[in-house]
C-alpha cells in the first residue's frame, strides 16, 4: 500500500498539469483509498496490473464512479 498523504503529494504535480489542460478530473481516491492508505490489493484481488495501470478487477472497482461522472459530464 501507499500512505494516503504520500499519494496526494505524488499526484499534486500530475494534477496541476491536468488542470492546465482540462476542466474535468475524475478522482478515484474515495474508492481506491482509505483516509490512511491506498492499498494495492482489495478483497484479495490486485487493483493494479503494474505500477500505473488498473487490473481488470481494479477497473471494475472504479467503473461505477467513472460511469456516473462521464454521464454527468455528458449532460
Amino acid at each position: 500500500s501507499v500512505n494516503f498523504d504520500d499519494h496526494v503529494r505524488n499526484q499534486q504535480f500530475v494534477n496541476s498539469i491536468l488542470r492546465e489542460h482540462s476542466r474535468n478530473i475524475i478522482n478515484f481516491d474515495e474508492i481506491l483509498c482509505s483516509p490512511r492508505k491506498c492499498p494495492l490489493v482489495l478483497n484479495s484481488n490486485f487493483l493494479y496490473s503494474d505500477d500505473d495501470h488498473l487490473s481488470i478487477y481494479g477497473s471494475k472497482v472504479v467503473y461505477p464512479i467513472l460511469s456516473k461522472e462521464l454521464k454527468r459530464l455528458g449532460s
